[in-house]
């Protein structure tokens, strides 16, 4: 059955190698905002050259006796099998295979290999020097993340924030709404339990949202704001099927408003393209349309089983009790004023960048 709305609607394009639309219930890929190639090469630099300067002043003290030399040139060897795999891993975090990975320095046994009583005393240096570069990777990661955050992040605490990251990639908004009291009882209840957190906060969850897009009243996404008020009103009248679509709607709006344009083909494609493309310098941006990935999950109409979480294209060709239920009407509601507050804080800060240029 062919959408008429858009031919593609959210179909996987069978044909074509590129689709990026997983099926209903596949189980996604992990997404992280995207290490750049700079701060690879920066650690990565910092690496060797505590390798290199260490490894030097070892060989340099071996030089005494042959057996020395010998143990001298195993060291160079392990170290520099050592460096592969921290490279390899380091490699890793720039491909954004995962967030906050734990980057393991490879153990090397040298009390086994080489025994001279002040062996220890010259690889020391060496060891700390490394140890100080990944200590400071997870004092990067945190300062990263915080580095732009939304303000509904502040009171929370660092080792909440990786963690806060995968309730987005379950399509739950974590940027600008809610506040971070309702965020910090999502994130301390299993996954079967957010439901009852989430209704049994709507009415905060609701006040957030009008918090969240009252300065968007104004600017390019004025008449966007004044129908997810309408949403919202409709929801705290207990319209919640009514809320559920017009927000449904305003966030497809705001995709082509706010992050790619409409095409004929593929469009969601290149919407989710986008999204997962986004680097780590655009992070508030990135986590913020997580949870419109989930909500763009493929769904043609006829797809089983019927996607029971929120769900951009179930809501315009599945309605029913399935995907119309009260907490998605929640989360619609909250996934469009989180994409909108985002949209009118990305317009505001290029409208900046462009009148400095200017002056």
């Amino acid at each position: 059955m062919a959408n008429e709305d858009n031919p593609e609607d959210g179909r996987p394009d069978a044909t074509n190698p590129e689709s990026d639309h997983p099926a209903a219930g596949a189980p996604g890929r992990r997404l992280m905002p995207q290490f750049s190639a700079t701060d690879a090469a920066q650690i990565g630099a910092a690496i060797q050259r505590a390798i290199g300067e260490n490894q030097r002043a070892i060989t340099e003290n071996l030089q005494l006796n042959t057996s020395a030399v010998r143990a001298a040139q195993s060291v160079a060897e392990a170290l520099a099998e050592q460096n592969r795999q921290i490279q390899e891993q380091l490699r890793t975090v720039a491909r954004g295979v995962d967030w906050g990975p734990t980057i393991n320095i490879p153990a090397i046994d040298f009390g086994q290999q080489f025994r001279f009583s002040n062996f220890d005393a010259w690889l020391k240096p060496f060891t700390e020097r490394v140890s100080e570069v990944f200590e400071s990777i997870g004092t990067l990661r945190i300062e990263v993340l915080r580095d732009g955050a939304p303000d509904n992040w502040v009171d929370l605490r660092d080792d909440q924030i990786p963690s806060l990251l995968e309730l987005a990639q379950a399509g739950i908004p974590i940027t600008w709404v809610p506040r971070a009291a309702i965020l910090s009882e999502l994130l301390a209840v299993d996954e079967g339990q957010r439901s009852r957190v989430i209704l049994a906060h709507a009415q905060d969850l609701l006040d957030d949202c009008r918090a969240a897009v009252a300065c968007t009243h104004v600017g390019a996404f004025a008449e966007h704001a004044g129908f997810l008020h309408q949403a919202i009103d409709a929801l705290d009248a207990g319209h919640a099927a009514a809320a559920h679509a017009l927000s449904a709607n305003l966030l497809d709006t705001l995709l082509r408003s706010a992050v790619e344009k409409p095409v004929k083909s593929r469009y969601y494609a290149k919407v989710r393209q986008t999204i997962e493309s986004a680097p780590l310098s655009l992070l508030s941006w990135a986590v913020t349309h997580w949870p419109v990935l989930e909500a763009l999950t493929n769904f043609d109409g006829t797809t089983e089983p019927l996607p029971s979480s929120f769900n951009r294209h179930a809501t315009a060709h599945a309605v029913g009790s399935v995907q119309y239920t009260p907490e998605n009407a929640v989360i619609a509601v909250m996934v469009a004023a989180s994409v909108l507050r985002q949209a009118h804080e990305s317009n505001t800060a290029e409208s900046a960048e462009e009148s400095s240029q200017t002056a």
